[in-house]
């Protein structure tokens, strides 16, 4: 018997937040995920290999086990996101996998490879030599085109969208491919899906992170026709990967800031409203957070007789056609300011009605210019105005 040095510590408990795992240079990071807010912090800057991939947080003994390249094994990781490679006597086929989890009702890491297949390793005993087994081949399989997959939490079902946004099932059992349905469409989002990073929560949500620019997405699979909606902003990378332990909700933390117009518009948590964490960075002199939104007529100004939205006035007058300007306050430099007017009044911001674009806000009061469109309706309408340390972010 083969008996790797226990060089590594589980974590506490199935943590809420993400992992993702990227190597952008030459050292592989690990990054930890609010979902409630996109926000994410460095966990380690370097996890002492030179790739991880097919990644999996594994419930039934709090470790991370992802494929290490450095070692052409697979590894587990603790808290400190250090590998401890693992010893495979049988079954390895001589590639590196990128795809992986493990799985919630066994004790298993299971990984997919292009041209190859399912395969799964049994990880009752990891301090022991362990086996690799052929589930099915890609072939039987389908050949789907996968970058990452997740296992769901209840139904004992792998889920997974291919990089051509359909969203399919894989019995592990089995390896029995389904395609579902399309979820979501390149031509519609404008840039190539390379979904690298896939995780659930236990609200049956999952979440899709694109190398290419970091949006996470969220699809509830428990309806009938799934959908991809836009949830978060994350961290970009050619390389990447995610866990997460599925068994953990995503709630909206304490302290962030969400807008006040009627939900049509995407303003509370449960539907991708825009959310602020408090920081130094904000419009107006005055900042209030609550855990979700007061949407109108219950606007937080409402609820807490504190009018914080200082932040933007519309110093002249609106008149069809015509320009107007209006006066942001920034706390401090640094920020991208852009901004939305329902100009035709139809309970939505569309992408017609952005009347500020990606400007950079300097400390204090800033004039800032832009037209009334001919097409415009008269009457009350609601605009949606958002300061952020990254630039083209959406009104949600």
């Amino acid at each position: 018997m083969v008996i790797n040095v226990h060089a590594v510590t589980p974590f506490d408990a199935c943590p809420t937040e993400a992992f993702i795992i990227q190597t952008p240079t030459s050292k592989t990071i690990a990054y930890g995920v609010d979902l409630s807010t996109g926000s994410y912090n460095t966990l380690t800057p370097d996890m002492q290999t030179n790739k991880v991939n097919g990644a999996g947080y594994n419930f039934h003994d709090d470790y991370i086990y992802g494929w290490d390249y450095g070692s052409a094994t697979l590894s587990r990781f603790g808290s400190e996101y250090t590998p401890e490679p693992l010893t495979i006597v049988s079954g390895k086929i001589g590639r590196n996998f990128y795809v992986g989890d493990v799985s919630i009702e066994e004790n298993k890491w299971f990984g997919y490879r292009s041209g190859h297949g399912l395969y799964s390793v049994d990880l009752n005993d990891p301090d022991d030599s362990l086996v690799m087994t052929q589930v099915a081949t890609s072939s039987s399989m389908g050949n789907p085109n996968l970058t990452d997959f997740a296992f769901h939490p209840t139904n004992g079902l792998i889920y997974a969208v291919d990089n051509n946004g359909f969203l399919r099932t894989i019995d592990p059992i089995t390896g029995q491919t389904t395609r579902i349905r399309e979820v979501l469409n390149e031509a519609g989002a404008g840039f190539n899906f390379v979904f690298g990073a896939q995780f659930f929560d236990v609200n049956n949500n999952l979440y899709l992170s694109n190398n290419g620019n970091g949006y996470i997405y969220k699809i509830d699979v428990s309806v009938s026709e799934p959908q991809g909606v836009f949830f978060a902003y994350g961290p970009t990378s050619s390389s990447n990967d995610g866990a997460r332990c599925a068994l953990a909700p995503v709630v909206s933390s304490i302290g962030l800031d969400f807008g006040d117009a009627p939900d049509s518009y995407q303003t509370s948590y449960d539907s991708s409203g825009p959310r602020h964490g408090e920081s130094s960075l904000h419009l107006g002199l005055l900042l209030d957070t609550e855990s979700d939104a007061y949407v109108f007529p219950l606007s937080d100004d409402a609820s807490d007789n504190s009018d914080d939205d200082d932040g933007i006035n519309f110093v002249t007058g609106i008149e069809i056609g015509t320009n107007s300007v209006i006066s942001a306050v920034a706390s401090e430099s640094g920020g991208f300011l852009n901004g939305w007017v329902d100009w035709n009044q139809d309970g939505v911001f569309d992408s017609a009605e952005q009347i500020v674009t990606d400007e950079p806000l300097a400390s204090g009061q800033n004039s800032i210019s832009y037209t009334i469109p001919v097409w415009a309706k008269e009457g009350g309408t609601w605009a949606r105005f958002r300061l952020s340390s990254v630039a083209s972010i959406g009104p949600a």
